[in-house]
């Protein structure tokens, strides 16, 4: 290679790092976003769960005073909503799909996470 060609190698070079490094900042960008998402996900999911457990919960002491045996009920849980099978079921698939959410959230910033680790292992 003559130094002509030499200088234009580096300069390509340089040009396919700086180019790297704006796309892991990027990335890096983006995975910070996911990472909020991913925890605001993962407090719905929370929220959700607490709901069904509360409704699951009303059920059973619905079922205990269908026959006589609850002396009290939970002041907190909302009695209407346990008429509606309807809410619960909406509740069970919000769940799902806040999971579901979550899952491709963490998938989609492991991939990422892999993709800077093998972008940096070439590049020093």
């Amino acid at each position: 290679m003559s130094h002509i060609e030499l200088k234009a190698e580096v300069k390509s070079l340089k040009s396919n790092i700086k180019t790297l490094k704006r796309e892991l900042t990027l990335a890096q960008k983006a995975s910070s976003v996911d990472k909020v998402q991913i925890l605001s996900l993962e407090a719905k999911v929370r929220e959700l769960e607490g709901k069904l457990d509360d409704l699951e919960l009303e059920h059973t002491y619905h079922d205990l005073d269908a026959v006589g045996g609850v002396i009290e009920e939970p002041a907190q849980i909302n009695i209407s909503v346990m008429d509606d099978p309807k809410e619960i079921d909406s509740l069970k698939l919000e769940l799902k799909r806040a999971n579901e959410d979550l899952s491709s959230k963490e998938y989609t910033i492991e991939c990422m996470e892999k993709e800077i680790e093998s972008s940096n292992s070439i590049y020093k």
